[in-house]
Parts: structure tokens; C-alpha cells; sequence
């Protein structure tokens, strides 16, 4: 698992891990803000402005398989396993 803060490194993993997830955090690690994706999901991979992925208002958490993610949470007060949200447009549980 991989905590990203700056969009280069964060757009080369997705580039090189297609079939990991991602965890969608805000900066300041809020609980209410756990959000799992695919990393192919164009809602946290399609073209931005610099910074927009991992530098102003959100990190993410990195991961090569689900198991590797469900720990992601705990950076954020969380349970293990325990999103806010599942993506209903990757569908990463599918």
C-alpha cells in the first residue's frame, strides 16, 4: 500500500498497476471521505490540471489487490475495510 502526494508518481503507478485500486482521501484525512476505485477509473485517472489528483484537496492510497487496500481506512480513523463509498462507475468489488 502506497500513500501518494504528488501526481507524477501517483500517474506513473496507474500507469504501470491497471489492475490495482485506488483509495480516495481528502488532504486532511477526513473520516468521511474514504472513497475505493479501480485504477482504471477515468473519475481519478482522466486528464487534469497538475496537482488535481494529489497536491490541493485529496491523496490517494495505492495498492496491487483489494486485501492490500482494506487497510487503507485506518489512515483516516476508519476501520479496516471501511469506505464511505464504493465507486458506482468502476464497480471495484465486481
Amino acid at each position: 500500500m502506497i500513500l501518494f502526494m504528488h501526481d507524477a508518481c501517483y500517474l506513473d503507478w496507474l500507469a504501470r498497476h491497471p489492475t490495482g485500486f485506488v483509495v480516495n482521501i481528502r488532504r486532511n484525512f477526513n473520516r468521511n471521505y474514504v472513497v475505493l476505485h479501480r485504477a482504471t477509473c477515468w473519475t481519478i485517472s482522466c486528464r487534469r490540471n497538475y496537482g488535481a489528483y494529489t497536491e490541493r484537496g485529496y491523496r490517494k492510497i495505492c495498492g496491487e489487490s483489494l486485501d492490500e487496500v482494506q487497510t487503507a481506512p485506518i489512515k483516516c480513523d476508519r476501520p479496516p475495510g471501511g469506505f464511505t463509498r464504493i465507486c458506482t462507475i468502476c464497480h471495484p468489488l465486481d
